[in-house]
């Protein structure tokens, strides 16, 4: 897509982009019948009986708490805020109808896109809420928001697009993984460099080694989240 990272084509749990796939709370790496307070493992209460959160890492990419990481191995990993920001602002989204499934089809810079469905949450039931409606995407990124703990996550529906915080980490979302990209060098032929010698070549090859790195690099420049109008106008080329 052009981006940092290569997203995959399905959520965790589906084979084809437009399925829905699994849900899962933010730590847990296995699905479950209902998303509840009371069988979230990664809650405590204080003395005061408020809920607080235990710390599992203020980022669970490519840990034990991973369900992308855990469930599909290899380099698979949950997205990170900085990852879903490029997803976000980066590229150019357009609600579709995929296969009797609604939802985002996201291009990236250089054309290539993947399909988000509206697959909506399990949020304190048993019951899926706002499928068909609304999409619910975890990040791996847990933030300081208002002097609260809280997590970030990708919030859609056909209307707006928000990169959201929530406290709701005991709810049932979606999981888009991510992996490495793999970058290649156009080749260089011998007429580039039969004349030349090793030094040279060699210079030849660092140059463009460091040309693609700053590229990449470039990739990387983040947008605030402030203001949640300018962010959605901007998504939705108001």
């Amino acid at each position: 897509m052009g981006l940092s990272v290569k997203w995959a084509t399905c959520n965790i749990g589906a084979i084809k982009p437009e399925e829905y796939g699994n849900y899962f709370a933010w730590g847990e790496t296995e699905p479950k019948e209902e998303y509840l307070t009371r069988n979230y493992p990664h809650i405590y209460y204080d003395e005061n009986n408020y809920i607080n959160f235990k710390d599992i890492g203020k980022d669970i990419s490519n840990s034990q708490y991973d369900a992308a990481h855990i469930k599909w191995g290899s380099n698979w990993r949950m997205s990170t805020f900085d990852e879903l920001s490029d997803l976000m602002f980066e590229c150019k989204w357009e609600w579709i109808e995929n296969n009797d499934c609604v939802g985002y089809q996201v291009i990236g810079p250089n054309g290539n896109s993947i399909f988000l469905p509206a697959a909506g949450c399990y949020e304190n039931s048993s019951k899926n809420y706002r499928f068909d409606i609304g999409g619910y995407y975890w990040s791996s990124t847990e933030l300081f928001w208002h002097d609260e703990t809280v997590t970030f996550i990708l919030e859609f529906t056909d209307e707006y697009i928000n990169g959201d915080n929530t406290y709701r980490r005991h709810c049932g979302y979606s999981i888009r993984p991510v992996t490495v990209k793999v970058v290649y060098l156009p080749p260089m032929y011998y007429d580039e460099y039969k004349d030349m010698k090793t030094e040279e070549i060699a210079k030849l090859v660092h140059d463009r080694i460091e040309a693609k790195v700053k590229e990449q690099v470039s990739i990387k420049k983040r947008r605030p989240f402030y203001d949640k109008r300018i962010q959605q106008a901007a998504l939705l080329n108001i």
